[in-house]
């Protein structure tokens, strides 16, 4: 029972909508995992990320840094605006891609970051399929699976 408990906090906790917001789980994959048995990334069939990757095709962001939290001030992530230049974070945001981690309030400042093993694993993977590189100039074999 606690190991189960502990694969679907890794896999489906961690959402957060607010300063003092207590985490939540995905219910959408939560159901899912309960209904099949199965602990699968349920939430890349509901967060297609095809306009996310054209969005970071026209903005040229780098997105390595993802893996590591962002910290950034509560005022600019609570006024949206399209031009912004933490446009990618508002976006990120606001899709669900990143969650709050932590609100430091001496600072007024959040710590965003992957909610869970479930959207991280969802952001890259979506971002391979939608960015196939051509396996036959990488020299990899034509069935190579990348993800």
């Amino acid at each position: 029972m606690e190991e189960t408990r502990a694969t679907l906090k890794e896999k489906y906790d961690g959402y957060c909508f607010s300063r003092n917001g207590v985490k939540v789980y995905n219910p959408s994959s939560l159901l899912n995992v309960l209904a099949d048995s199965a602990y699968d990334y349920y939430w890349f069939e509901n967060a297609t990320p095809s306009y996310l990757v054209k969005f970071l095709r026209r903005t040229r962001v780098p997105i390595q840094n993802l893996e590591e939290d962002i910290e950034i001030d509560a005022d600019i992530l609570e006024d949206f605006r399209y031009n912004d230049p933490n446009y990618i974070i508002h976006y990120l945001f606001y899709s669900g891609y990143l969650t709050i981690k932590e609100y430091l309030c001496e600072e007024n400042r959040f710590i965003l970051g992957f909610p869970n093993d479930e959207v991280r694993s969802g952001f890259w993977r979506g971002l391979l399929y939608y960015t196939r590189p051509d396996v036959s100039s990488m020299g990899l074999p034509v069935d190579c699976t990348l993800c």
